[in-house]
């Protein structure tokens, strides 16, 4: 993953201020190219290249689900990793193809390995 990441951009929604720099800093120090958004508003108004989503459920304004459906609607098959800290929160696999849920809080590790799994995925497609 090491060798491909600096050329992966990945567009971060996270209504959490230290939560989003947190996400920011760990994808950061994987190589990632990290486009921060608070809210869907700041993220649908990013027209640069995302190789993938990764955003809160809850998010105000506009959930998270709605938010990939928008995104998807601009770029197909994104793949979209959804994340919540709400207890018992999930995504049905086939409400969003090529999505996944990380349920917080998670480990460094989880969230590299639920994006390399994302990526990999659409790579193989």
């Amino acid at each position: 993953m090491e060798g491909q990441t600096a050329t992966r951009t990945i567009l971060l929604v996270e209504d959490n201020e230290q939560l989003r720099a947190l996400y920011g800093m760990i994808l950061d120090d994987a190589g990632f190219r990290i486009v921060a958004a608070g809210d869907a508003s700041q993220a649908l108004a990013h027209d640069g290249p995302i190789d993938i989503l990764v955003t809160d459920l809850s998010l105000p304004g506009m959930n998270g689900h709605e938010l990939a459906t928008r995104i998807r609607d601009r770029r197909p098959g994104v793949p979209v990793l959804f994340t919540s800290g709400w207890a018992g929160t999930s995504v049905p696999e086939e409400s969003v193809p090529g999505a996944a849920f990380l349920g917080k809080p998670f480990q460094r590790r989880d969230l590299l390995q639920a994006i390399e799994a994302l990526l990999g995925a659409r790579a193989h497609a």
